[in-house]
């Protein structure tokens, strides 16, 4: 969203040291005073005072990268920010700016950290994504109530988000929804799943 939004494929920047670590989210004041997402102040105060949000990346961009471009600006906030191990800052969170006429204009979220895995991820850190025997496990991924409490929130949010658009999928006959094909796990990297969709004859 931010290459998009930006229009440069090479703003993001590599070589964060952030990769299997949980952090407490640290709020702009813009973040503060306009997110959508934690318009909950309870849940606000315990993803800021909580190392449960899981970062596990090496790309992402500097706050000063960020604000530098003016396409950026206009279209999303910084909610968030975080420091990775050497104290590198990265943006953590992103909301669109909507129109002043029109609150719901840009309903655009992005997070860098990954609400998913205080729930779903047990796994281990193995090379290329492939766990062996004696591999560490992702040690770093909170699941204290509170770290679920965040992801099953954020989930929330985003499913509430798109219930308020109008768009309809109604071509369930031609092209039925994706968990009716053949799904695969790829044995050459992480955290991938593939459906094998056939080609529609015209």
């Amino acid at each position: 969203m931010v290459q998009i939004g930006a229009g440069n494929d090479g703003i993001m920047q590599s070589n964060f040291d952030s990769e299997n670590i949980s952090l407490p989210l640290l709020f702009t004041s813009d973040g503060l005073k306009n997110t959508q997402i934690f318009k909950d102040k309870d849940l606000l105060s315990m993803a800021a005072s909580n190392s449960i949000a899981m970062n596990n990346h090496q790309w992402g961009i500097e706050p000063e990268v960020f604000y530098s471009n003016l396409a950026l600006n206009s279209l999303y906030s910084v909610t968030t920010v975080n420091n990775d191990r050497q104290g590198r800052s990265f943006v953590s969170t992103i909301e669109g700016i909507s129109d002043r006429w029109n609150p719901m204009s840009r309903p655009y979220y992005a997070v860098q950290w990954h609400p998913e895995k205080n729930n779903f991820e047990y796994g281990a850190a193995g090379k290329d994504g492939v766990a062996m025997s004696g591999d560490v496990p992702y040690v770093a991924i909170n699941h204290s109530d509170n770290a679920v409490r965040l992801s099953f929130e954020t989930a929330s949010f985003f499913v509430k988000m798109t219930r308020r658009s109008s768009h309809r999928y109604k071509d369930v006959v031609e092209l039925p929804p994706v968990w009716s094909y053949l799904s695969y796990s790829s044995v050459t990297g992480a955290f991938i799943e593939y459906y094998v969709v056939p080609s529609i004859s015209n």
